[in-house]
């Protein structure tokens, strides 16, 4: 389920190593008449609102969580590669200095080419909110805001709890 600025969505998140295997999987379920099946059946029942393929371009944690039950993706433009990749490790290290453990930048390919996408993964909204909490209170966050302010057009912030 999705808020921020998907509020009233749902999302389908699907996770693969590399793009190749991504399209093995998708080319299968294409292909299978179970997949197929399972599409004529839902087909219309929803509204398609965008598909959002990332690549991972920066790992800027060691940690990757094995279930990720809330997340808050920032989306952006940036107007400068090189300022982007000064700004995002920067404010990786203040995600994690506020507990922040899985977070990664990501090129967006899909509905949101030329997107870039910083991400947060938490455990739990709670974890969420009391994360975003001791960031919002850091001086050096407000710092941080200021030098970037700016610097990327934003285009979305998506938060999404894990329902299934």
């Amino acid at each position: 389920a999705l808020g921020g600025s998907g509020v009233g969505q749902f999302g389908f998140h699907l996770t693969t190593a590399t793009g190749a295997k991504n399209a093995v999987l998708r080319n299968s379920f294409r292909n299978d008449p179970e997949g197929q099946a399972w599409n004529a059946a839902f087909f219309g029942m929803s509204e398609f609102t965008g598909q959002y393929l990332q690549r991972n371009v920066l790992s800027l944690s060691d940690t990757v969580l094995d279930h990720i039950g809330f997340f808050s993706t920032f989306s952006f433009i940036p107007h400068s590669l090189e300022t982007m990749m000064e700004a995002v490790p920067a404010s990786a290290e203040l995600w994690k200095k506020a507990g922040c453990q899985s977070l990664h930048l990501s090129a967006t390919q899909g509905s949101g080419m030329g997107n870039f996408s910083f991400n947060t993964h938490f455990e739990n909204e709670a974890e969420y909110g009391a994360i975003s909490d001791r960031i919002n209170e850091d001086e050096a966050w407000r710092d941080w805001q200021a030098k970037y302010f700016g610097t990327a057009t934003w285009t979305g912030h998506l938060l999404g709890s894990r329902v299934l």
